[in-house]
């Protein structure tokens, strides 16, 4: 073989030598749902054509046999996921195999993968209805209710909470949820000022968590009645649902939103344990629960998956009773986006913080617990059942320290973190005086927010009932408390997280719900949502391209607007914002672009004219205007989001108003059609009470 020889084979193996970064589910792992997806992401961005190779992946099932699957290339241009078409059936072993056809944009190819894991059993009818009361019980922080609980006799609570101290806290309104810990009353979520009167109010069924205004500036909450996440916009409109999937329950303690549309959560994972395999004395099919981080992109796609029972051992769940038949393993309570990309995230039963490399899912490092890898310079006591760890500004990390068991005094806790040498030093800690002779305990949730001026906002979590101690606390640098609050009524109600924020409530009309309707080929109606706070909108429009706009306000706070002698064919861009308080004008900043097309100077649109649709949203009716009909017939419509249709009726020979009743329909985001002979007019709708 000459040099040249030898110099194209290293060449070749140099093309195939990339290999891929991270794989789930972890290769050899067991118990998956039947109904999961596979992650396979390169290090480097991959050639999207590659993935249109024939036969480049094939996944197979030792009983289903062979399934095709939809390959979808992530937004970040590394990450493929693989969901099969049609689920894996219970007990069997799957294989996927990749062809080494996978090419980088650098021209390497990664090379082949054989990747092998097992689904679970199907539970039992027993089995699977103790998981489901298992994990209701787990919802409410494990916390079993006393055989004298009632429920609160105050169903609305108009005024949530009784101000304690008001003395120059920091600017901003109280984003709080507020529930029944009991599941006996209300829950609801709310927004305060510093006086405790409500900005904003509203019902939730049986319990709500994790109000809050996300990173990317749109309020979300855990709603307990569906078992999900659900994202609205200033406007209290609905926007969006956020679940786990691959068979996983959606977990209530975190969801992070951010600017660029990505996203985690946290899944709960039971699974039928022998734990007579640690002790002869322990049962031999337990329940236990594990908990999977989910990371997605924009488009909803799941990037990364991490299950804590590829990584940490049941054992280290230092205050369980591993002999029961039910064990919450891990109990995930946060998850931090840090400074590089990677995640911090909070275990409460392992009485540990860790950070997660989002590339490998393998630990970084461990603080606190069983494994804890780093030495507590000054804090001999470290911390135990902690919720909510956050890295600050200033690059410490912040927790709230339930200190179950330790003294049953609750902190919060700042550490300045040495991660070479493994060193945590506590830089800051803030305990409530005794009231009433006794310590501020919360024995469950809580969170701990470091302000901009300096300020720290601490939510006590679960406190004892009746104590008289106070739920909300906000101190300064000093440790002077500034404000503070308790729940009122207090009996059995709790409140998980709360934070204070800075919200304009002139809020910016919603870019999806910019609508362009009726284009003629001089006229638009233009349509948008109500926007929270707006007593007028102004509305500005060009021609594509052109520096020059033209600025229209509307009649009161109407939520459409007719523009008229508009250029035939040609294309116009339009925003709109919220003109608010009339007594002392404020303005939001303007929505995105929409843009719409005029038609050439030929065309008509028959007899129809412009449809009025109000309100939007709807709480008891939607009112329709047909000035002029098309035809004999008008039939209006109304869909689900699941395309079920909702209403529907024909009107023979009518023209004018209508009204459709919607007051008995679940608030969300619904489809309305009207069909006047050839023409149709659509729109979506909201419904929210």
């Amino acid at each position: 073989m000459n040099f040249l020889t030898l110099i194209f084979f290293f060449m070749i193996s140099l093309k195939v030598s990339a290999q891929f970064q991270f794989v789930a589910p972890l290769p050899g792992s067991s118990n998956q749902h039947p109904d999961r997806n596979i992650i396979l992401r390169e290090e480097h961005r991959l050639n999207p054509a590659s993935l249109i190779t024939k036969n480049l992946i094939t996944i197979t099932g030792s009983i289903s046999g062979n399934h095709d699957c939809v390959i979808t290339l992530s937004n970040d241009h590394k990450t493929i996921n693989l969901k099969p078409i049609t689920p894996f059936v219970y007990s069997e072993n799957v294989i996927v195999n990749t062809n080494g056809s996978i090419v980088r944009e650098d021209g390497k190819r990664v090379a082949p993968l054989q990747l092998k894991f097992s689904i679970q059993r199907e539970f039992t009818a027993e089995e699977k209805s103790g998981i489901k009361s298992f994990l209701q019980k787990m919802q409410t922080e494990g916390v079993i209710v006393p055989q004298n609980a009632e429920a609160s006799t105050d169903r609305s609570a108009p005024k949530v909470v009784k101000v304690i101290v008001n003395n120059n806290p920091a600017d901003g309104d109280i984003f709080m949820d507020y529930f029944n810990g009991f599941g006996l009353g209300h829950a609801s979520y709310h927004i305060i000022n510093n006086n405790g009167d409500s900005v904003y109010s509203k019902k939730k069924g049986r319990f709500v968590d994790d109000f809050k205004l996300n990173h990317n500036n749109y309020l979300t909450l855990f709603n307990g009645n569906v078992g999900q996440f659900e994202l609205y916009d200033s406007s209290f409109n609905l926007l969006k649902t956020f679940a786990a999937v691959n068979g996983y329950l959606t977990d209530n303690h975190e969801l992070q939103l951010f600017p660029n549309g990505h996203y985690y959560l946290i899944g709960l994972d039971p699974e039928s344990v022998d734990m007579s395999v640690y002790n002869p004395d322990w049962q031999s099919n337990v329940t236990v629960v594990y908990t999977v981080i989910q990371e997605f992109d924009a488009g909803d796609h799941l990037i990364f998956e991490w299950n804590s029972k590829d990584h940490i051992s049941v054992l280290e769940a230092l205050h369980e009773h591993l002999d029961y038949g039910y064990i919450d393993a891990v109990h995930t309570n946060s998850i931090e986006e840090d400074n590089d990309g990677n995640i911090i995230v909070s275990h409460k039963h392992l009485d540990q913080i860790t950070k997660i490399d989002v590339n490998t899912g393998k630990f970084i490092w461990r603080l606190g617990g069983l494994m804890n890898e780093f030495t507590f310079t000054n804090d001999p006591e470290q911390f135990n059942y902690q919720h909510d760890a956050r890295r600050i500004a200033n690059g410490h990390i912040t927790l709230f320290d339930n200190n179950n068991w330790g003294s049953q005094i609750s902190y919060a806790k700042e550490y300045r973190l040495d991660e070479i040498n493994k060193k945590a030093t506590l830089a800051w800690s803030y305990r409530h005086s005794y009231v009433n002779g006794k310590p501020v305990y919360g024995f469950a949730m809580g969170s701990v927010q470091r302000l901009a001026n300096g300020n720290t906002f601490i939510n006590w979590g679960w406190i004892v009932f009746n104590s008289g101690d106070p739920e909300y606390t906000e101190v300064d640098a000093n440790k002077n408390i500034v404000w503070e609050a308790e729940l009122t009524p207090g009996k059995y109600n709790v409140s998980y997280r709360a934070h204070r924020y800075l919200w304009n409530p002139c809020a910016i009309p919603t870019a999806t719900n910019l609508k362009t309707t009726d284009v003629t080929s001089i006229s638009a109606h233009l349509t948008w949502g109500v926007s929270n706070g707006a007593v007028k909108y102004r509305i500005h429009y060009r021609v594509e391209g052109t520096p020059n706009w033209t600025n229209v306000i509307t009649k009161g706070n109407n939520t459409w607007k007719k523009i008229n002698n508009l250029q035939p064919d040609t294309e116009y861009q339009w925003q709109v914002k919220s003109l608010c308080d009339p007594t002392a004008p404020s303005l939001s900043r303007y929505s995105e672009l929409e843009a719409f097309s005029t038609l050439s100077s030929g065309y008509s649109l028959d007899k129809v004219s412009v449809i009025e649709v109000y309100p939007n949203p709807a709480s008891a009716v939607i009112n329709i205007s047909v000035p002029h009909s098309a035809s004999n017939y008008l039939r209006i419509e109304l869909f689900n989001q699941l395309g079920k249709m909702v209403f529907g009726q024909l009107y023979q020979g009518k023209e004018g108003s209508f009204r459709i009743p919607v007051s008995t329909l679940s608030d969300g985001v619904y489809f309305l059609k009207i069909i006047c002979g050839e023409y149709v007019y659509s729109q979506k709708m909201i419904v929210s009470r």
